[in-house]
């Protein structure tokens, strides 16, 4: 430090109440102190003035997702879904038509290998595929993929059995109503034998079905 300054340069000066002012040069710091020794302890922070670390820059702020990206990321990561270990021991399934609409109620009830019982309830339409539930009912883990071929097989036969106990309701009750009227005639059949073989020939009745 004395080699770049000469010995009158002011180093320090404390200015008094009396107005006198003291100074201190270059010439009056003595060689032995060896400034740069301790201007070099103050940087490395050995006196507890300057024992302060240096100041950390602030840390990155992520961007935000944008939503377009938030979308893209959506679309190419799959969604995690559950699957079905357990096996079924027993199974029953019924379809039946609701009230005041077209669409048909599935519940299908099923017990597991662990003896726990699962109830499943759903609306379905009559053209819906048998496969496409029992896939369905896989793929959000209701059902073990190895039963899957049984739980279509069991829809698809209740689905039949609803179809063909809804399809003959009007027409039975056609038939019976005329063959009610039938037999209440044979009074005036009696009375006018000429008619009897028009009434008992059943060619003459037409028949319409409101199914």
């Amino acid at each position: 430090m004395q080699r770049w300054y000469g010995p009158d340069v002011i180093v320090a000066e404390v200015i008094r109440r009396s107005g006198e002012n003291v100074q201190m040069k270059m010439a009056d710091v003595p060689i032995t102190e060896k400034l740069e020794k301790f201007v070099e302890d103050v940087k490395n922070g050995i006196y507890p003035l300057t024992a302060l670390g240096a100041k950390q820059p602030p840390p990155a702020r992520s961007r935000a997702i944008s939503p377009e990206m938030a979308e893209s990321v959506k679309s190419v990561t799959p969604e995690p879904t559950d699957v079905e270990t357990r096996k079924i021991i027993t199974m029953m399934c019924d379809v039946k038509s609701k009230e005041e609409s077209c669409d048909l109620l599935l519940t299908i009830v099923l017990r597991m290998d662990d003896k726990m019982n699962r109830h499943l309830t759903s609306c379905i339409s009559p053209g819906d595929n048998p496969k496409v539930l029992a896939q369905e009912l896989v793929h959000y883990g209701f059902i073990n993929e190895g039963d899957r071929d049984k739980i279509a097989s069991l829809i698809e036969e209740s689905l039949q059995n609803c179809s063909d106990h809804s399809s003959p309701t009007h027409d039975f009750q056609t038939i019976t109503t005329i063959s009610a009227l039938t037999t209440e005639q044979p009074p005036i059949a009696n009375s006018l034998p000429p008619l009897t073989t028009v009434n008992t020939a059943p060619t003459q009745v037409p028949m319409h079905s409101t199914s």
